[in-house]
């Protein structure tokens, strides 16, 4: 069973992760496996449970950037991909069954963070 509304904190993606980023293929590499792992292990902390089913899960994005310069919302997203790869091995289901929420840019925070809501 879900956790409605069980929420996650992701620190903010590397810009080796967004799709403007025009690094090296191994920096982008390593920044995805990280991204992945960290959020694989973020959601099995918050002990976030499914059963599993054709059901369609509900991810709400909050971006909370480094600092006032605000990033667009479809590479804010995008940037995204491996975190929710890593949600969606934690949870045990495809990622074809997430449904993203209109991504919502909020404060800036030290450091910047990226808070997922999922359910």
């Amino acid at each position: 069973m879900i956790s409605l509304g069980a929420s996650i904190e992701l620190p903010w993606p590397p810009r080796a992760l967004s799709p403007n980023g025009r690094g090296h293929w191994g920096k982008k590499h390593r920044a995805t496996r990280i991204a992945k792992d960290y959020a694989f292990w973020a959601t099995k902390e918050a002990k976030i449970g499914f059963a599993a089913g054709d059901v369609p899960i509900l991810i709400s994005l909050v971006f909370h950037p480094k600092d006032g310069n605000l990033p667009d919302e479809d590479n804010a997203v995008a940037s995204m991909k491996a975190s929710l790869d890593g949600i969606a091995l934690a949870l045990g289901v495809n990622d074809s069954f997430f449904r993203l929420a209109k991504p919502v840019i909020g404060a800036p925070v030290k450091g910047g963070k990226v808070v997922v809501t999922i359910g």
